[in-house]
C-alpha cells in the first residue's frame, strides 16, 4: 500500500509493550541513494532533541500511526553510527527542484512512499508557473527518476525518450546492400 510522505507528518507512534503512544513522528530521514526512508526523526517526551526510529523497527504503519514493539527501538542519533552519513546529508526531498534534461519542470510537492519497505515510489510534483497553466499537479514514477542531488532530482523526459527513439529508428532501418536491386524481379513469366 502506498502512503503519503505528508500522512506521516505528526503522527502518533505506539508501543505494543507499554500500550500507549511513546512519542510523535516529526519527520523522514531519506537516503538520497536509494530513496528510500531509513528511519522516522520522533519527538519523546522529556527530550529537546529528536530521536530516530529505524524502519526495520516499525510493525506497522499508517495514516493513523505507526506501531513498535518498545519504547527501546527509538534511538538517540548518536547511536545510530550506519546513518551518521545519511544524517549528516540532511536530505529533505520537499521542495526540491525537478529537471528534464536541462529544463525545470517544477518542484516536489509531497511523495508515495510503499508501507512494508518505507521505498519512495511516486513524487508528486508542482509545476512551475507557466505548466501550471496545463496542468496542476504532475505524478512522477520511481522509474523515470535518473539523479538525485542536494540540488534537485534529474528525471527522463520527452528529450531523453526522443532521442532514444531516433536511435533506436536509425538501427532498425535495413542497409541499402541488402534490399533487392531495381534490376530483379520476383515474378515469373
Amino acid at each position: 500500500m502506498l502512503l503519503l510522505g505528508s500522512s506521516f507528518a505528526k503522527i502518533p507512534v505506539l508501543s505494543i509493550r507499554i500500550g500507549t503512544k511513546v512519542g510523535t513522528v516529526i519527520g523522514h530521514l531519506i537516503n538520497p541513494h536509494s530513496l528510500k526512508i531509513d528511519a522516522l526523526w520522533v519527538k519523546i517526551g522529556g527530550f529537546k532533541e529528536p530521536h530516530l526510529l529505524l524502519t526495520k523497527d516499525i510493525r506497522e504503519a499508517s495514516p493513523q500511526g505507526i506501531v513498535i514493539n518498545d519504547i527501546d527501538e527509538i534511538l538517540n542519533p548518536s547511536d545510530a553510527h550506519r546513518l551518521k552519513k545519511i544524517i549528516d546529508l540532511n536530505f529533505n526531498l520537499i521542495d526540491k527542484k525537478v529537471i528534464s534534461g536541462r529544463f525545470p519542470i517544477g518542484k516536489v510537492a509531497d511523495y508515495a512512499v510503499e508501507n512494508l519497505t518505507f521505498y519512495i515510489r511516486k513524487l508528486y510534483v508542482s509545476p512551475n508557473i507557466w505548466k501550471a497553466l496545463n496542468t496542476s499537479r504532475l505524478t512522477i514514477d520511481r522509474s523515470q527518476i535518473i539523479e538525485v542531488s542536494q540540488k534537485y532530482v534529474r528525471i527522463s523526459g520527452n528529450e531523453v525518450r526522443e532521442s532514444a527513439k531516433q536511435k533506436n529508428q536509425k538501427q532498425a532501418q535495413p542497409a541499402f546492400s541488402s534490399l533487392p536491386s531495381a534490376n530483379t524481379s520476383s515474378m515469373e513469366e
